[in-house]
């Protein structure tokens, strides 16, 4: 054993103390390192590299669940209400028309065109409607009012004359005559002749005819017939 003197030796310790404390405070304490952190991906490691199985692929399309189809309303529709009128439609009592055929027609066989026979020293100067007005039994009637009238070469004429006149017996009984024109002239449908009462109510409808630029057909035959 090594023998030192006190003083010495009290020196020296403190200098080795002091030493010894600088170091101490020299000594790196090595940071305590957990072994395992938690990843911040739940199913990988990273202290292990992700296998091709293991790693998650995201997703480019998201596939929508296909929509169930609706079942169909196999409720059966209740039938609609037929709506109720708030007013009650008024009738209308007006009456139908009906055309009401006069008494008097167009005897079958009329007109007819024939050559003037009662007037022949006139010629073509003279264009004219005869004719007779019979009743059911084919008796003619006198005084029966019939009227001529349409244009002629654009010029508008209204005859009359009456059935049985003096002068128109040449015809036959109860017959009338109305001259038209001092020459021949052909139309078509230009004139009428219509059989009135002697109070002027129409007894029959118009009744259109043709005339001739002929000679031998300036005399129009026009009856008429009661039905």
């Amino acid at each position: 054993m090594i023998t030192i003197s006190g003083k010495k030796w009290e020196g020296k310790f403190l200098l080795v103390s002091l030493a010894a404390f600088f170091l101490a405070g020299c000594i790196l304490i090595p940071e305590v390192v957990p072994t395992s952190q938690p990843s911040s991906t739940p199913f990988l490691d990273e202290t292990v590299p992700p296998t091709i199985d293991q790693r998650v692929e995201t997703p480019t399309d998201t596939v929508m669940p296909e929509s169930t189809p609706e079942p169909e309303n196999t409720q059966t529709p209740l039938p609609s209400k037929t709506p109720i009128p708030t007013q009650t439609p008024v009738p209308n009592n007006t009456p139908e028309f009906t055309q009401t055929l006069l008494p008097y027609q167009i005897q079958a066989g009329s007109p007819a065109a024939i050559s003037n026979f009662a007037h022949p020293s006139e010629g073509c100067n003279w264009l004219g409607i005869i004719g007779q007005v019979f009743n059911r039994n084919g008796k003619p009637i006198l005084n029966m009012v019939v009227m001529a009238e349409g244009l002629i070469e654009g010029k508008l004429i209204n005859e009359v004359s009456l059935t049985g006149v003096p002068g128109a017996d040449i015809y036959g009984e109860g017959s009338y005559e109305i001259v038209l024109s001092d020459h021949v002239f052909s139309s078509e449908g230009d004139l009428f002749v219509q059989v009135f009462d002697l109070n002027g109510i129409p007894l029959s409808e118009k009744v259109f005819f043709d005339t001739y630029a002929n000679c031998g057909k300036n005399l129009i035959i026009l009856n008429f017939v009661k039905y």
